[in-house]
């Protein structure tokens, strides 16, 4: 028999490994998000650090908010990285509220997209619902007494975490990478935040 006429090598089948490598790829904002939480259950839940949640949940909402006006999901990240700088900065100073300028930018936002005509379907307006309600949270969180506030932040945090969750799945507003990222690590916080103290305690 000549070579010709062999039989054609097959080689082996890669579709399994292509399919883990693909899942992979598309997880890493989960993993991302994991690795983000570590430090919170090995650490103590403090007043501090419950309250600075508490004034950090506020950029959950505005940020849903953001994109809708902005109309550009290919924005998400870059958007809640400049967010993340200006609220750091806030942080650092007494002067104002850092909830207060986050939710009046989100406010701002608003009516710049209500002028443009960006919130005229459901799931847009949809988002100035989770403006109020998480938004309450926050500032709700920040005005309870230290053990009610735990429980406030990690529901409102939770809350946050599903409504990322269906947004993936709806594949609206923000960008997907985003919203698997932000629904594991907004659940994952609001997880430590109940079950730290249990054996963790201050």
């Amino acid at each position: 028999m000549n070579e010709s006429s062999a039989p054609a090598v097959t080689p082996p089948d890669t579709a399994g490994e292509r399919g883990i490598a693909a899942l992979a790829a598309s997880r890493w904002p989960a993993g991302l998000a994991v690795a983000m939480s570590v430090d919170t259950f090995s650490s103590e839940v403090t007043d501090e650090l419950v309250r600075n949640l508490a004034a950090a949940m506020a950029l959950l909402p505005t940020m849903y908010v953001i994109m809708v006006a902005l109309d550009r999901r290919r924005l998400t990240w870059p958007v809640l990285v400049v967010l993340l700088v200006c609220f750091v900065g806030l942080e650092m100073q007494d002067l104002v509220p850092p909830v207060v300028v986050v939710l009046g930018v989100a406010l701002a936002f608003a009516a710049v997209g209500h002028v443009r005509g960006r919130f005229a379907d459901g799931v847009a307006r949809l988002q100035l619902v989770g403006l109020a309600a998480f938004g309450a949270l926050s500032v709700l969180g920040l005005l309870a007494e230290p053990q009610l506030a735990r429980y406030v932040v990690a529901a409102g945090w939770f809350g946050h975490g599903i409504w990322d969750l269906v947004h993936l799945i709806r594949d609206r507003v923000v960008a997907r990478s985003w919203a698997q990222w932000c629904a594991v690590l907004d659940i994952l916080i609001a997880v430590a935040l109940v079950v730290v103290p249990l054996y963790l305690p201050s």
